[in-house]
């Protein structure tokens, strides 16, 4: 179920609040209204109240849950019936005048009027209304109530005209209100989608840049080599091409896999194993491939960099995959480096590790220092799997 827009809740609770000021209106005018009803043919003066006030009172009861659709058309009707009652009011007058020394019950209501026609029609027409139903107030007060003299109609005329001013004015507002707001999300929604592309292009980006650097760019250098291995270029060849293409996002890997894969990476370089894989926990293909791909890098990195001298240093390597955290290690106690003045050219630490656990949604911490050794921390958010 779609949530429904600012503009659409504005209007239902205008009407909600209507119905309920009807509502009100209707029983403080009961005993002039029924005081009236003699004074025109059989009929017209009970059912033109009864219609009236059923229709903006039915209001305050379907606001809440009813379709928009709907309260519109009731609030058409009743601007309607309401219009209706103020043209057929001296026409169908039987008598000289109505009783009681007081101006038509319509006087008490014109405002609820002219709120039904602000809330459920377009500005113009709702103003137009307004000032047709005041205009007819005071013309049909000073007619059908003639013992009240021409500056009482003329009062009636600028109270009602007045007062339905102010809360038709208020009306209109809020629903430009609405409008805005829905203007100013649908914007949001725009603009985090765009960002969300550009996001996921970026990440693209990164990956593909490790990808190239790890895979790609080995595979072109021992290719050059005059004495490369024909073999082993093909076989890189081979794993790197499937590498590049992307991952199906729906696929998960089982957390034990990408330990395997990790522990694979290594293939015989010594290192100390430190393994805790809880089951049933997967990781998305995606998250798995940068994984399994910083952590290589890491080892790579390790292997090269960590025993310039070939003194021999001791590699660690610890892999927890537990429901509420999966964190891979990889350190050494080799020489070490500065990671504030890493060379431009170390593309292995900052492409393949840190770039490529961020495209993922992961993260990478290094901890190193010159004859201090190295660190690579792996992070990545995991779930059981559904």
């Amino acid at each position: 179920m779609s949530t429904p827009s600012a503009a659409a809740r504005i209007q239902r609770a205008l009407y909600t609040s209507l119905g309920v000021a009807a509502f009100a209106y209707t029983l403080l005018g009961i005993p002039s209204a029924v005081g009236q009803f003699g004074a025109f043919v059989p009929g017209f003066g009970a059912g033109a109240y009864v219609i009236c006030s059923m229709l903006s009172t039915s209001l305050a009861v379907l606001g809440p849950f009813a379709p928009l659709r709907l309260l519109s058309g009731i609030a058409t009707a009743h601007c309607i019936a309401f219009a209706l009652t103020m043209a057929l009011w001296l026409p169908l007058m039987t008598a000289p005048s109505v009783p009681g020394l007081a101006p038509p019950w319509t006087f008490d209501v014109v405002t609820i009027a002219a709120s039904a026609a602000a809330i459920a029609w377009h500005r113009a027409a709702a103003w137009v209304y307004l000032v047709a139903v005041a205009v007819a107030t005071g013309f049909v007060t000073y007619v059908s109530s003639p013992e009240l003299g021409w500056l009482n109609a003329a009062h009636d005329l600028v109270y009602a005209l007045s007062f339905s001013v102010i809360v038709v004015a208020i009306i209109q507002v809020s629903r430009t209100a609405g409008r805005r707001l829905d203007t100013v999300a649908a914007s949001a929604r725009a603009e985090a989608s765009r960002e969300a592309r550009e996001s996921s292009a970026r990440q693209q980006r990164m990956r593909l840049n490790a990808l190239i650097h790890d895979r790609v760019l080995s595979v072109l250098l021992a290719a050059a080599r005059a004495n490369s291995d024909r073999h082993g270029v093909r076989e890189g060849a081979r794993t790197a091409l499937p590498a590049l293409a992307p991952a199906d996002e729906r696929d998960r890997i089982g957390a034990d896999e990408v330990a395997a894969r990790i522990r694979s990476a290594a293939g015989g370089m010594p290192v100390d194993w430190d393994v805790s894989v809880a089951p049933g926990v997967s990781v998305p293909a995606e998250a798995a491939a940068a994984l399994v791909e910083a952590a290589a890098e890491a080892l790579r990195n390790s292997e090269k960099h960590a025993d310039p001298e070939g003194v021999g240093v001791d590699r660690r390597v610890v892999v927890r995959m537990l429901h509420d955290d999966l964190s891979i290690v990889v350190e050494d106690d080799g020489v070490g480096f500065s990671l504030p003045r890493l060379a431009p050219d170390r593309l292995g630490v900052r492409v393949s590790i840190i770039d490529r656990m961020r495209a993922a949604g992961g993260a990478a911490h290094i901890t190193a220092a010159p004859g201090r050794g190295a660190r690579v921390e792996l992070r990545w958010p995991v779930g059981e799997a559904p």
